[in-house]
This record gives C-alpha cells, structure tokens and sequence, in this order.
C-alpha cells in the first residue's frame, strides 16, 4: 500500500505548469498523493489536460497581505477548511510549497507526520514582501517554523541553500539541493500555427530575440533599450504573462501569454532567445528554467551571468553587462557561435528532465 501524502501548494493547480505540478504529478508515482491548492483570484486555469490526481482546492481572502487583520481572519478560514475538508493527520507525510501554507495546517498534525518544505524561491526578496513589513516579518516567522519542523528541505539553488542555513541557522545535511528541471514530453508538443508566426514573426528584415517567460521588476528594459540604440537590424519579442508595464517602443513587441504548446514554436523560429534580468537578491536564488528550455531548443541563448547560471556555459552564453551583452549578441546574429558538444549537451539535459529531479525527490 502506498503512503499517504498530502501536496499542499500556494499557486492554481490548473495555472501554467511549473515545478509544483511536476513534482506532485511525479511524486503520485509512488505514493498516494491528495493535491491541496490555493485558488487564485488572478489567474485561470490554462491547461485543458484532466489530471487523474485527487484535487482539493481551498480558498483565501483576497488582498490578505494588506493589513494584520485580514490575513488573520484570513488563517481562521483557511484553517477551518482544512479542519472540515481534509484529515490532515491521516497523511505519512506533508509537502508545502510555501511558508504561509504552514501556518494553516501547524496545529492539525499528527506528532508522526514527515514534513517536507521545497524552498522554490528566496520568498522574503519578492518586492511586495519588502514594501510590507507586516508581510514580511509574517513570512519570516513562518518559513522559520516550518524550517525548524521539517524533517526534509530541498532547494531549488546553491545560493538558496545558502541563504536559508544561515537565515534559520540550520543544519547543512537537513537542507539538499535539487535544481529545476525541463519535461521533454511538454516540450515536444508543437502547435504548428502559420497564422500564430505570420502574426509575431514578421518578415520585416529584422533579427528576432525572443524572452519567453514572467516579465516582472527583475526584467532589464533598461538593457532592451541600450541594446536597441547599438544594433540597428533586430527587434524584440516578449511572451509571457507580465507583472510589470511594458515600455513603449517600436521595436519592442509584447505578444501576452501564450499555451505551452506554442513555447518550442516560439523558440525555433526565434533568432537569438534572451534573458536580460537585473541580478537582485531575489535572482541570485533563481536556477532558471528558461535555460534548460533555450538549450534544448538548439538556439543560440544569452542570459544574465551569476553564479547559478554558470553551469550552463558549455551551452549558452552569459553576459555580464550591458556592453558586454550587445558585443555577444552582435556576434550571435551574425551567426558567430561556438561549437557544443552534443553528447555532453544531451546528457545534461537528460539530467535535467523532472522524470529524473522525481527520483531524487524520492530517494
């Protein structure tokens, strides 16, 4: 009989498909996983797949990070839902994706029960938890007890790793490191959609660089900008749901978000793929996702050098500045690219495929 495992995660289970879902799709595999997720107010459902997975959603106040009060209230109601709609003792072990979804379920567990915490983020570096004290130290408190009570960490970074040890003063063999990873079985799914590339992928003489992926405070328009001054003959390209206003400028097209189906079509009739992020607290903690896509895309990629992204180099390109980035990506669209070797480039992204990051997760 399998163990019971209770997955509990702070993002819409139907919203677009990230680590959360490929670790508790994986994780179902071998144990009896019951998915508890918050419903978002936000964001929709964007996926037409029917999961086979026991789904409970739970709801939160709206807006409950705004004043001490709310997200009281807001503990009591989810608290009780949890009470009413979800044995929570009856689980051998509970994943959480995020500190606050410790503070529903702290006073329902079974002194037995295995907790785990995959720590996807630096949570305390999010720009709306550091223009909110209330938030943040709310968030610290939290992601401290959770720490503290759980059995297992997993990061999805070295430099997260680091910094949770030494924020809460753990033990380094509690805390493992198991980076992001890529589904080739999602990556394969290609819309064939001429009307999709006539409408993006004008032939206008212009090199396309392509960003696909969240467009938030941590993206460098600045970058765009100078780079748009530099070289005359390319155009950008901007997929994915923003957080941010987009600047204007003629060269600069934001094209919203798109299904994933349409990620390898984007990425194979791209030029150059990009990622120009500014290096904040918040990104040194990121292992990008987007790169394992740009390299098994075959494109020649250029992204932000830090030290998370230094393991992609055989692979890729890092640019450490703004000079820098335009003298690379002059290069790249001239058609200037080193040599990769395959066999190496194959392997890693064997490695890097969530079958394989679930067999860690299981060891």
């Amino acid at each position: 009989m399998k163990k019971k495992m209770l997955y509990i995660m702070h993002i819409n289970w139907g919203w677009i498909k990230q680590r959360p879902q490929f670790a508790a799709e994986g994780l179902a595999n071998v144990f009896d996983v019951t998915i508890a997720h918050q419903m978002s107010y936000k964001t929709k459902d964007n996926t037409s797949e029917k999961s086979t997975l026991k789904v409970f959603k739970f709801f939160a106040l709206p807006f409950k990070s705004r004043s001490r009060t709310l997200s009281i209230i807001n503990k009591f109601l989810v608290r009780l839902e949890f009470r009413l709609f979800v044995k929570v003792k009856l689980y051998d072990f509970i994943w959480i994706t995020y500190p606050e979804l410790y503070e529903y379920i702290s006073d329902l567990l079974n002194k037995d029960t295995v907790l785990i915490y995959d720590c996807m983020d630096d949570v305390l570096e999010f720009p709306n938890v550091i223009k909110n004290n209330n938030l943040k130290d709310r968030l610290f408190s939290a992601e401290k007890l959770l720490c503290i009570n759980s059995k297992q960490i997993f990061c999805s970074s070295d430099y997260l790793k680091s910094k949770i040890i030494q924020r809460y003063s753990l033990s380094e063999d509690k805390v493992m490191v198991i980076n992001n990873g890529i589904s080739f079985e999602n990556l394969k799914k290609i819309n064939h959609d001429s009307d999709f590339l006539n409408k993006f992928f004008l032939a206008n003489g212009k090199k396309k660089i392509v960003y696909i992926g969240t467009i938030s405070h941590w993206f460098d328009f600045d970058l765009l900008f100078y780079s748009l001054d530099k070289i005359d003959n390319i155009e950008y390209l901007l997929f994915g749901p923003t957080e941010v206003q987009i600047p204007q400028h003629e060269r600069i097209i934001y094209a919203g978000s798109v299904k994933h189906e349409y990620v390898s079509l984007i990425m194979k009739n791209s030029d150059v793929l990009v990622m120009p992020f500014t290096v904040n607290e918040l990104i040194k903690s990121v292992n990008p996702v987007k790169a394992y896509e740009y390299i098994y895309s075959g494109k020649p990629s250029l992204i932000v050098e830090y030290a998370e992204t230094q393991k992609f180099v055989p692979y890729l390109y890092l640019y450490k500045d703004m000079e820098d980035y335009v003298k690379q990506l002059q290069l790249l669209i001239e058609g200037k690219s080193k040599s990769i070797d395959i066999k190496a480039k194959i392997s890693f992204l064997e490695q890097s495929q969530w079958s394989y990051k679930i067999k860690q997760f299981t060891k």
